[in-house]
């Protein structure tokens, strides 16, 4: 057997084990452009801004928060209640918010002033739905500031004029999990009871996921590979000798 098809024979029967690549963490933030958006007052007609990635080395995702600052900044109130948030990107698709605050005996949900808020489906605050059920009251009854801390989002897909704390929660941000960071990715905010306006000022995306790069082999796999290899050429080498 010539050196060649030998050597050949050896590397056509090896498994070589390959690692995975290495993890990333990208910060976006979002001002301008369509920036500040106020959606029509109590019309439900939906209002967004879509910020395009094409610098991104994540090729797959595996988590993503998203901070978003949308309050009237004049005293008189948002009406926190009236508003429904989501964010789309490709195929995946999360409720932020979905009338917070609505139950059987709230419709009209909370009245606080807006948000400044980190939405992350592992948030320790738990659902932001519930969130003056989380702090024990109204976050502020003169309607002065926003909503702040990191919240898990709504994640409730009924109909936001009929959405109560009970629904299933079935839109986290888990949906974007697999997915390639680069594209178009789109906040949209729509306001579905009038006598509260509010703005959304601005917004940012974390995105945290696996770069998909050159597979390298793992180091012990590596040496054995090595010396496979190496013994092959001796045995081929002493077959061939004269």
């Amino acid at each position: 057997m010539k050196i060649r098809s030998f050597v050949h024979a050896v590397l056509s029967s090896s498994v070589v084990t390959f690692s995975a690549g290495a993890a990333v963490i990208e910060t976006y933030s979002f001002t301008g452009g369509s920036l500040p958006l106020t959606p029509a007052d109590g019309t439900g007609s939906p209002a967004s801004d879509t910020r395009t990635l094409s610098g991104s080395s994540i090729a797959g995702l595996t988590d993503v928060d998203v901070r978003v600052t949308l309050t009237n900044p004049v005293q008189g109130g948002a009406y926190n209640g009236d508003y429904y948030l989501s964010l789309q990107h490709g195929s995946g698709f999360s409720v932020l918010l979905n009338r917070v605050g609505r139950t059987a005996g709230n419709v009209e949900g909370y009245g606080d002033n807006g948000f400044d808020v980190t939405f992350d489906d592992q948030a320790a605050n738990g659902d932001v739905h519930a969130y003056q059920t989380v702090l024990g009251g109204a976050v502020d009854p003169t309607y002065t500031l926003p909503l702040t801390g990191a919240w898990a989002p709504d994640g409730r897909g009924s109909s936001p004029t009929a959405v109560l704390d009970t629904d299933v929660r079935g839109s986290l941000l888990d949906a974007f999990n697999g997915a390639q960071a680069n594209g178009g990715w789109t906040l949209q905010v729509i306001d579905f009871n009038g006598g509260g306006i509010a703005s959304l000022l601005r917004w940012e995306l974390v995105l945290t996921g696996d770069d998909g790069g050159a597979a390298i082999p793992e180091p012990a796999t590596t040496a054995a590979f090595t010396a496979l290899v190496l013994g092959a050429l001796a045995i081929a080498r002493r077959r061939n000798a004269p």
